[in-house]
């Protein structure tokens, strides 16, 4: 603490500034937006950035969700198990399988 103050400026308005910084943060975040086919059970994982569409009857749904990076959505996909397959991009349907691949060999 150093005691010193300061003003205000009168034009100030804190839930302005609040909601524009939120939406700057949002809008300078990586995004790497992917659609799944997720079995119920495995929703809670993702979160939905359009509304969910069911699948079929057997408890499958279509998800569209925003990760950071197709890293980080290769990862999320193998730790459901097989209960989330990728629907897009294709390029991420590839890199799941290539690491799926990789930890069924090293797994002898």
């Amino acid at each position: 603490m150093t005691g010193d103050g300061f003003s205000r400026p009168t034009d100030f308005d804190l839930t302005r500034y609040w909601a524009e910084s939120q939406r700057s943060f949002r809008a300078s975040r990586p995004s790497y937006p992917i659609v799944l086919r997720v079995r119920d059970h495995a929703l809670r994982r993702f979160k939905p950035t359009a509304p969910m569409v069911p699948a079929d009857d057997d408890g499958w749904w279509i998800v569209h969700t925003d990760l950071e990076n197709a890293h980080e959505a290769c990862a999320a996909v193998l730790a459901q198990a097989g209960d989330a397959v990728v629907l897009a991009p294709p390029e991420l349907a590839t890199m799941v399988r290539s690491a799926a691949h990789a930890i069924a060999e090293s797994h002898p």
